[in-house]
């Protein structure tokens, strides 16, 4: 494949990304040697492209050959701690977790990394915990408040549930976290009037969306449905929402990642 090939082809991803069309971006993928590009941010693209549909093992080796030409890198390093998470390697994802916390130190993803190894090795739910809490110290981010509350919902401190949960509606108001918090904390005590009104407003906004998703055709395993009771395994996946964030916002996460595009050796 000469130059110009590779071109119209990476700007054929790149449009089919935009459009969120991760299945024919992977085919399209596949048909590229990934070993002569030189961009490390279009092999990163490429790398969530494959963990999009859930192919793992090849999101892991085009993010291995980025880690090679750009070692170090903390957006690099965190996403190879999840994906060997997700392929079930706890032992190298706990090195690469140990050196996000060395490029990073003051990094609060760490945080949540060190909370999903944690998961992985069934680490007691206290524990757990503890980290969660840690994170929630340095910074406020309503998945990870949402998990904390459902833990404690687990291990049986309804009134720590319940007061994260009022805490999220305060911070938040509104969002799929704050619903899936109100739901939560329907199992121990009843909504305030002001909650329960805007429970039943998300709740039909939610509905509405999912019909327009049905017309349009979208597969529900890439807009899972939210809103529903909530059952006892029913602890959020980082994997769902990682399906659902556009790659733009993943790159965004780490701004210093995001240098322009080399072409095809």
């Amino acid at each position: 494949m000469d130059k110009q090939e590779y071109k119209i082809r990476s700007e054929e991803i790149r449009a089919l990304v935009e459009e969120k069309n991760y299945r024919e971006a992977a085919d399209l993928a596949d048909t590229i040697d990934w070993r002569r590009v030189k961009s490390v941010k279009m092999l990163c693209m490429i790398s969530d492209v494959y963990k999009m549909v859930r192919r793992y093992e090849d999101s892991k080796t085009i993010l291995e050959m980025a880690y090679e030409k750009r070692p170090g890198s903390r957006m690099i390093v965190f996403a190879l701690t999840e994906l060997c998470l997700k392929l079930g390697d706890v032992v190298n994802a706990w090195e690469y977790y140990k050196e996000f916390c060395q490029v990073a130190p003051d990094d609060s993803r760490k945080y949540i990394l060190l909370y999903k190894v944690y998961a992985a090795q069934e680490v007691s739910l206290e524990e757990q915990i503890k980290v969660l809490e840690k994170l929630k110290e340095e910074e406020y981010i309503d998945r990870w408040v949402y998990e904390l509350a459902y833990l404690y919902h687990k291990i049986g401190f309804g009134t720590k549930c319940v007061e994260e949960c009022d805490e999220m509606f305060v911070w938040f108001s509104d969002g799929r976290y704050v619903m899936k918090a109100l739901e939560l904390k329907m199992l121990h005590q009843p909504l305030s009037a002001q909650q329960q009104e805007k429970y039943e407003w998300m709740k039909r906004e939610r509905e509405r969306q999912i019909a327009g998703l049905e017309e349009e055709g979208i597969e529900e395993e890439i807009l899972p449905a939210e809103g529903e009771e909530l059952p006892e395994e029913a602890l959020p996946e980082m994997e769902q929402e990682q399906e659902e964030e556009s790659l733009g916002e993943n790159m965004a996460d780490f701004p210093e990642y995001a240098g322009q595009e080399t072409e095809e050796e």
